[in-house]
């Protein structure tokens, strides 16, 4: 009788127990552990430094979409982050410039379905979020006014919106209760992934909104700018004066070699001025202003890799914002960081969410 394969048999039944005895209690993962993932995003240091706000991002309970809150934890490390709001599709949390106040942008849902987001504004010292816009077609992009008495945002609403917005209820006229849900294709990019369809009859456009100074205080949004072209990019001027943006004056401009203008324009109304052109393309990095210099900057994406490598952050990272003079907050691997300018001290500020 061969005893080979009797030897061949058992160890295989001893290698089998063994790695039984020794499996860990680890397993692979799945798609379904995607449901319980949390992110991060957007961070916010408050103009004093001590605190970071932040949109908290987890599946919905359907699983067919995201859940977006804010919440807060303080920079020096230790504490447990805390919620700010109830919504479940709050976003682009914006101090105001005293910090006493927090300008956000909020979709609610009516009737069974999401409306258009909306600007509100919520107090640090307590209470519920006040709704500062009503616009047709949302508002997004908060940015305070240095002196912390207007907003000014984005949005796509066109005169049209608003005036079939006023008619609505009226029975009489059955065209402005009524939209059609048709699509004409006349671009040759017409689809964005988490936009859907793109329409190019609405551009984003620049309006400002006053802060209310009570509760039955409904100020008007004012539109600032006009025309077939999106603008992007926003900020104020240290006075408080002008708002500076970047636009691409040029239909299907992915035709073309990247390029943006930079214009200016009277946070009172007016005519928008050029004041240079850069060869890179909208929406690849941001602008700033510099703490005493009175024209805005863009940075290069190859100066964002060399900030990246000079101060030693290993990827992946986004959400990169500078504060004050000498730190940036960033969400690296899940997680919100404050890092000091050269790179001399890295400080988690959050460990939990």
């Amino acid at each position: 009788m061969n005893a080979r394969p009797i030897y061949r048999a058992a160890f295989a039944i001893l290698l089998g127990f063994a790695f039984v005895g020794f499996a860990p209690d680890k397993r692979p993962i799945t798609e379904k552990d995607l449901w319980a993932f949390a992110w991060i995003g957007d961070p916010q240091l408050s103009p004093d430094g001590s605190r970071v706000v932040f949109v908290r991002v987890i599946a919905d309970k359907k699983h067919t979409g995201y859940e977006t809150s804010l919440w807060t934890v303080p920079t020096r490390g230790g504490g447990e982050p805390q919620r700010l709001t109830s919504g479940t599709r709050d976003a682009q949390p914006r101090w105001s410039p005293d910090g006493t106040r927090l300008a956000f942008v909020r979709a609610v849902e009516k009737d069974g379905k999401v409306q258009p987001p909306q600007l509100f504004i919520l107090s640090m010292s307590g209470g519920e979020p006040v709704q500062i816009t009503e616009l047709a077609k949302g508002a997004g992009n908060p940015q305070w006014s240095p002196d912390g008495k207007r907003i000014a945002f984005f949005s796509s609403v066109s005169p049209e919106d608003i005036a079939k917005e006023k008619k609505k209820g009226d029975t009489t006229d059955a065209d402005a209760n009524r939209e059609t849900d048709v699509k004409y294709v006349t671009r040759a990019v017409y689809r964005a992934n988490g936009q859907g369809y793109l329409d190019p009859s609405r551009p984003n456009h620049i309006w400002v909104v006053s802060i209310p100074s009570s509760a039955d205080d409904k100020p008007s949004p004012r539109q600032l700018t006009s025309g077939n072209f999106d603008e992007d990019e926003l900020l104020w001027s240290k006075d408080g004066r002008e708002i500076i943006f970047a636009t691409t004056r040029v239909a299907e401009s992915y035709y073309e070699l990247p390029h943006t203008d930079l214009y200016r324009v009277s946070a009172d109304g007016g005519s928008p001025s050029l004041i240079n052109a850069v060869k890179i393309g909208v929406n690849q990095t941001p602008i700033s202003m510099s703490r005493y210099a009175r024209t805005p900057s863009r940075t290069s994406s190859c100066s964002s890799s060399r900030l990246a490598r000079n101060r030693r952050i290993s990827p992946p990272i986004s959400t990169m914002t500078w504060v004050q003079e000498s730190v940036v907050i960033m969400r690296r691997q899940g997680r919100l960081v404050a890092l000091r300018q050269y790179g001399r001290a890295a400080e988690r500020v959050s460990s939990t969410l």
